[in-house]
């Protein structure tokens, strides 16, 4: 008889901050959720660090590399590309290693505090990704 392991993943994602050429109608994309901002983020994808986060630690989970190893940064096909796509990524490799996902936990360090007011909307918005309750994602 084979117990399932639980097997732990750990990601990290950092951005740089830019001027935006917008102005009042910039966003920024946070968890999926396209969040009010007053600068850019340079990225090749939609450079939403929490989703990129997450999806680096799914892969890490099941020895599978991380984000950039199957999305490379500076491959023009991503240019743009929403990270609920890399995620649904990620989550078919963990699935095809016969693993499931329980619980997420992630902190956003920002540079200037304005996302606390999004945070339930990232945690339910994140949660459908998975299929998960919200309850699920702390």
């Amino acid at each position: 008889m084979t117990s399932k392991q639980t097997r732990v993943g750990m990601g990290f994602d950092a951005h740089r901050y830019l001027s935006t050429q917008n102005g009042s109608t910039n966003t920024v994309i946070l968890c999926g959720i396209e969040v009010p901002s007053t600068y850019d983020i340079e990225a090749n994808s939609d450079g939403d660090v929490g989703l990129h986060a997450i999806i680096d630690a799914l892969l890490g989970s099941v020895d599978a590399g991380d984000i950039g190893m199957h999305f490379a940064p500076g491959d023009t096909q991503w240019k743009g590309a929403r990270s609920s796509m890399f995620l649904k990524h990620a989550l078919a490799i963990v699935h095809e290693k016969g693993d499931e996902l329980i619980n997420i936990d992630i902190t956003i360090i920002a540079e200037k505090r304005y996302i606390s007011s999004y945070r339930e909307l990232c945690v339910k918005n994140s949660a459908s990704y998975y299929l998960l309750a919200s309850d699920a994602l702390v």
